[in-house]
């Protein structure tokens, strides 16, 4: 079996046990994985070879049962039983040289991999060890901490983790990230982004770091808000003795610096205006984990920034000025063919599009809209 087809398993190998692989990627996996019973048997050897080392815990993987359950259901003729490709591995005594040669070739190739799997994969572990999580354009992913909480990431986002025996602390580094937090009275969690501070025992919450401010959405439960800066918005100032508590969760007292959200409550912590708390913003917020993005009247520019998250053909305005510039509606966050069908059925907005970037220019006759 030549190195390549070992390369890839590791790679599928090191995708399944990172938890990194959506929908699309799994069917991809299955037509790989149906292409040739090599490949079949690359994985389950990688996979066998891992499981004896026991390296790291398995957030998700494909078993060897359901892979050949799998690839039987297609088409048996793929199916290639492990204990004969184990006979394979072992010449026999008098095997001729040139196919002990293949053999150890085959062998070399195999630890070769693995070293792959425990570079790429140790790399991960070194990532969780260090507690600081990343996500790319266009790409999401789950964190699932040690107390049960998760984090879900969404693109361009990073977080830092650190616990201790007081306190669950997350720094938002940059981008949105949507908390669901375990129960534990004895420590709270606590995000920072920035200088905004949000305190919570256990609820769901999302939190979105912008270039200007920090905006805190309550889907469950309730959390403590400060941010030093701003005195706390006048229709929700707290006395330290105030407190609120919802079915299910952990009752959180305001202290005399901080104010508190409910669920459905949602508040912008910018420097350019005092915070104002909003309610029903809570499908506009999540929009995201449907691969959506919810517009209400925002500025081009907002628009481009956020569509740029999630795709790797950027919008990008050309010339003119476009700054007041207002859109509307629900855009898919993967395909800006709605948004762009939009733009050039404007008067005065041109669109030019090349392989690498959508380019949006005003003409003189262009109005805000």
């Amino acid at each position: 079996m030549n190195t390549q087809i070992y390369e890839q398993a590791t790679e599928w190998f090191v995708g399944f046990r990172s938890g990194d692989v959506d929908v699309a990627a799994r069917q991809r996996f299955d037509d790989w994985i149906r292409k040739s019973p090599e490949h079949l048997r690359a994985y389950l050897e990688i996979t066998e070879v891992w499981q004896d080392a026991a390296f790291m815990p398995t957030h998700e993987s494909t078993s060897q049962s359901a892979l050949i359950e799998a690839a039987r259901a297609d088409d048996s003729d793929v199916i290639v039983p492990l204990a004969s490709a184990r006979r394979e591995q072992q010449p026999p005594a008098h095997m001729p040289e040139s196919s002990s040669r293949r053999s150890k070739l085959a062998r070399y190739a195999l630890a070769a991999c693995l070293s792959i799997v425990v570079a790429v994969v140790g790399g991960v572990y070194l990532e969780a060890q260090r507690g600081t999580f990343t996500t790319g354009t266009g790409e999401q992913r789950v964190v699932n901490l040690a107390d049960g909480s998760t984090i879900q990431l969404n693109a361009q986002s990073q977080v830092r983790v650190r616990y201790s025996e007081s306190e669950r602390r997350i720094e938002l580094l940059r981008g949105q990230a949507l908390f669901r937090v375990e129960k534990d009275r004895h420590r709270p969690f606590v995000v920072r982004s920035d200088t905004v501070r949000v305190r919570a025992v256990g609820t769901q919450f999302d939190v979105y770091r912008k270039q200007n401010g920090t905006t805190v959405t309550v889907l469950e439960g309730t959390v403590a808000v400060r941010e030093p800066r701003f005195p706390p918005p006048a229709a929700v100032t707290s006395p330290a003795t105030r407190s609120v508590e919802s079915p299910a969760h952990v009752p959180i007292a305001a202290a005399a610096d901080e104010f508190l959200l409910a669920a459905g409550d949602q508040v912008t912590l910018d420097p350019r205006r005092a915070p104002h708390i909003e309610k029903d913003q809570v499908p506009a917020a999540t929009a995201w984990t449907r691969h959506q993005i919810v517009f209400k009247a925002a500025r081009l520019p907002e628009v481009i920034a956020e569509f740029n998250r999630y795709n790797t053909r950027a919008l990008v305005i050309e010339s003119g000025d476009l700054s007041e510039f207002r859109v509307s509606g629900v855009y898919s966050s993967t395909n800006p063919t709605l948004l762009v069908r939009f733009l050039r059925e404007q008067p005065g907005i041109h669109v030019r599009e090349t392989d690498d970037a959508i380019l949006i220019s005003a003409g003189s006759d262009s109005a805000a809209r």
